[in-house]
């Protein structure tokens, strides 16, 4: 795809797609945000995971600064998919209380310190099926980060309130999910490659991608559920980009691009509050 095709796509995507780049507050607390996330790989490992933290950095930074900006001092904090704990455990050095939940007790493996399971209080909670193991009005916030594409069985708005009956009243939940409606996933398929996972990781895994989705329809089910938005937006991170070499066409278009273009922006992030009369 040459240039001035890729501009043209994304012109016509600003006009259906009303997804902006971040508000000049998170903007502010990034340069320290993403000085607190490189801290982690200086005063701990990241594990078998480094791969995945190096190229998650940005979205880090970006739940960071929202973090500074929305939760209060020592906050209580549900990380729902905890696992492998590389967020939780900034988190924790910046004064705040969590406890994680994973799907199931393989995800113990994966963190780094076997002493990251009590620092975070880990427990298992298939969220799909089953009530959160919490009463009403626990926590100040809590965090849905890249898990709403994992969902499967069960409708999301379903989901999304059983999150929001643990959230005490005016708490928050910070949120990202990848945005289907971005560039490489145009290009994906006009070379051929399938938006989905391969074949040979996609069936049996269990931590596959079921369904991406629009931030229309991430707003639509936040609103379903009972939530306001504080914050929505987009902002771009590494992992988030479709593979297959679509990701290495985005990044020859990107310096020729304006980053403010919805398809650039492959990430939907939202800060949610419980709906003043649910």
């Amino acid at each position: 795809m040459d240039l001035e095709l890729a501009r043209a796509i994304c012109v016509e995507g600003d006009k259906h797609n009303d997804l902006r780049t971040a508000p000049a507050a998170v903007e502010a607390e990034l340069p320290a945000a993403m000085t607190r996330v490189d801290a982690i790989t200086v005063t701990s490992t990241v594990g078998s995971h480094a791969d995945y933290f190096k190229s998650s950095r940005e979205r880090y930074a970006h739940y960071a600064a929202l973090s500074k900006l929305h939760l209060p001092d020592n906050a209580s904090v549900l990380d729902v998919g905890n696992a492998p704990g590389h967020f939780a455990y900034l988190l924790t050095q910046m004064g705040h209380r969590v406890t994680g939940v994973n799907l199931n007790a393989e995800w113990r493996r994966t963190y780094p310190d076997p002493s990251w399971l009590q620092m975070f209080r880990v427990t298992e909670c298939d969220i799909e099926r089953e009530e959160l193991p919490f009463g009403d009005a626990t926590f100040d916030a809590v965090f849905f980060t890249e898990v709403l594409e994992h969902i499967a069985i069960t409708d999301p708005v379903t989901v999304l309130g059983r999150l929001r009956r643990v959230l005490k009243p005016g708490g928050v939940l910070i949120f990202s999910t990848p945005n289907v409606c971005n560039l490489s996933n145009i290009i994906a398929l006009l070379i051929g490659v399938n938006i989905f996972w391969p074949r040979e990781i996609f069936y049996g895994s269990l931590d596959r991608h079921n369904r991406e989705w629009t931030p229309r329809e991430v707003h639509a089910a936040f609103e379903a559920a009972g939530f306001r938005a504080i914050e929505f937006y987009g902002m771009n991170d590494h992992s988030n980009w479709r593979g297959g070499g679509a990701a290495d066409r985005v990044y020859a278009l990107l310096g020729g691009l304006s980053t403010e273009h919805a398809l650039l922006l492959n990430t939907t992030v939202g800060v949610f509050t419980p709906a003043i009369d649910q």
